[in-house]
């Protein structure tokens, strides 16, 4: 049961966790568009003149490029986080599937035994049927002895 749930819980996380991804991946698209913009329309009004527009676009980029290599690393991470939990699902279900047949493997053998057990109590039957049958051929011939003994 606690292997069932948290594999569930797993599987909403990674469910979760893809979603984020797409989420985030939309978003930097958006914030790119919205610092080219932004960069544009300070260009256009002369602001911190020529220089300084170049100095605060290079700024960006270069915050935007430790922003993008920040998310494929957290991506990475995920995806890695996903991997390992991947990887204990497959294990439950290794030994989901060992025990089952080490059940099958003993159930087996219990019948073997049960059926080893069937055949020497048969064999027993069988030796006190013919033990039986001896003793009740030589009370036969004894009663043919003394029937015969009575005749003379």
């Amino acid at each position: 049961m606690k292997n069932e749930e948290e594999i569930e819980e797993k599987i909403k996380k990674k469910i979760e966790n893809e979603e984020v991804i797409k989420r985030r991946g939309d978003k930097g698209e958006r914030d790119k568009r919205v610092d080219l913009r932004r960069r544009d329309r300070r260009d256009k009004r002369g602001k911190g003149g020529g220089d300084k527009g170049e100095g605060d676009r290079r700024r960006n980029e270069e915050e935007i490029e430790e922003e993008t290599e920040e998310e494929k690393k957290e991506t990475e991470e995920e995806k890695e986080e996903i991997e390992e939990i991947e990887k204990e699902e497959k294990q439950i279900e290794v030994k989901e599937e060992e025990e089952e047949i080490k059940e099958e493997e003993e159930i087996k053998e219990e019948e073997d035994d049960i059926k080893e057990k069937d055949e020497e109590i048969k064999e027993e039957i069988e030796k006190e049927e013919e033990e039986i049958e001896e003793k009740i051929k030589k009370e036969k011939k004894e009663i043919e002895e003394i029937n015969k003994e009575i005749e003379e």
